[in-house]
């Protein structure tokens, strides 16, 4: 917001190129915005480089537990970080066959 007729269109991860760009010529740790809102394209964006933090806003106000929901879609398979009212969650996944739960 703030410049009229600017040709930025917003679509996913279109903000992480200027995130790169000042990390690169700054030599400083930057954070990626913008529509950051699928898991496995907001940990590439970290592990290659692009950006050192990534930064959610409609992913976190849409889901509250996105970082624990991440957690799993990335490969950890306990429930140790989430609260403990949310044992459902554990119990369901569980008996649906969701989850290995080795050493849950």
């Amino acid at each position: 917001g703030g410049f009229d007729g600017a040709s930025i269109k917003p679509v996913a991860a279109y903000q992480v190129p200027f995130a790169k760009a000042v990390r690169d010529g700054a030599d400083i740790p930057t954070m990626a915005v913008g529509l950051l809102g699928d898991v496995v394209g907001a940990e590439a964006i970290v592990t290659d480089g692009e950006a050192d933090f990534v930064a959610l806003a409609r992913g976190a106000l849409d889901d509250p537990n996105w970082a624990l929901h991440a957690r799993h879609e990335l490969g950890a398979e306990d429930y140790d970080l989430w609260p403990r009212q949310t044992n459902r969650v554990r119990e369901r996944d569980r008996s649906l066959g969701l989850r290995s739960f080795q050493g849950s």
